[in-house]
């Protein structure tokens, strides 16, 4: 092994291979209970979201989401991952994770960086979240 794959390279090229283990078998015959593939699943995404490798790091998290639309922790970083990539709409619908879902789950600031000029439309928010 050269002197690049040392430290912080080697533990993170042996998680990803860890994580790819539990999530790479078909869901049907994975052996791995549903929440430790979506922990292996964001942790590999947010892994590559680090590094810079941001369709990988999308193509994980989406895949988290179709197995798992309720995830808030992970919506954001979806929407981040979309915007690094300038992949427009940024919250495209994934399954049963709508438009809105992603509206709910996204930063002030994320959306701000989304439109020309930084400023937010205002946009109707279910009762009680009030007006952007």
């Amino acid at each position: 092994m050269n002197a690049a794959a040392t430290g912080p390279v080697r533990w993170r090229v042996g998680a990803l291979a860890r994580w790819r283990a539990v999530f790479a078998t078909e869901p049907s015959t994975a052996a791995a209970p549903i929440g430790l593939r979506l922990h292996a699943l964001n942790g590999s995404a947010r892994l590559l979201e680090a590094l810079k490798r941001y369709p990988e790091s999308a193509a994980l998290m989406r895949q988290s989401l179709l197995l798992k639309a309720a995830q808030p922790d992970a919506i954001p970083h979806c929407v981040y991952i979309r915007q690094k990539q300038c992949a427009w709409p940024h919250d495209l619908a994934v399954r049963e994770v709508t438009p809105n879902q992603f509206l709910m789950g996204t930063s002030l600031l994320a959306m701000m960086g989304s439109s020309d000029g930084g400023r937010v439309a205002s946009v109707s928010l279910p009762p009680g979240r009030g007006w952007l």
